[in-house]
């Protein structure tokens, strides 16, 4: 039996915080912003949240792996949500509705695109060794 490795992949997520009165109301909202990753990503959606400093406010959170160096991707998305991301570092982008164009989905107020290395386990199941 071999032993279990670690795999180097690239993980990313897209958190926004979205102008709507419940998680319920954010759905819909969250179903538009799936369908506008999802020619770059396979997103996965993590469970809306009230933002716990503007009542206002719903947390809608994506994360997803890739196999491939994700920069294109990263561009990929922010041209599809739209212009002027502040870039904070080559791997991480912010936009704020108060600073910068409006994204293609009206709600956001404020949003985070970032990708990072991480390690996916790797099970060898070749028990024949």
């Amino acid at each position: 039996m071999t032993e279990p490795g670690i795999d180097k992949a690239w993980c990313g997520y897209l958190r926004c915080y979205v102008e709507a009165e419940s998680a319920a109301h954010a759905q819909p909202i969250a179903d538009q912003l799936g369908a506008l990753l999802a020619p770059f990503v396979e997103p996965t959606l993590r469970p809306i949240e009230c933002y716990w400093k503007i009542a206002e406010y719903q947390e809608v959170c994506f994360e997803w792996q890739l196999d491939d160096s994700p920069e294109s991707v990263h561009q990929g998305i922010r041209a599809a949500l739209g212009p002027q991301w502040h870039e904070q570092n080559e791997t991480d982008a912010v936009w704020d509705f108060r600073m910068h164009a409006p994204l293609i989905v009206p709600e956001v107020r404020w949003a985070q695109l970032e990708y990072f290395l991480c390690s996916a386990m790797v099970i060898d199941n070749d028990i024949s060794n």
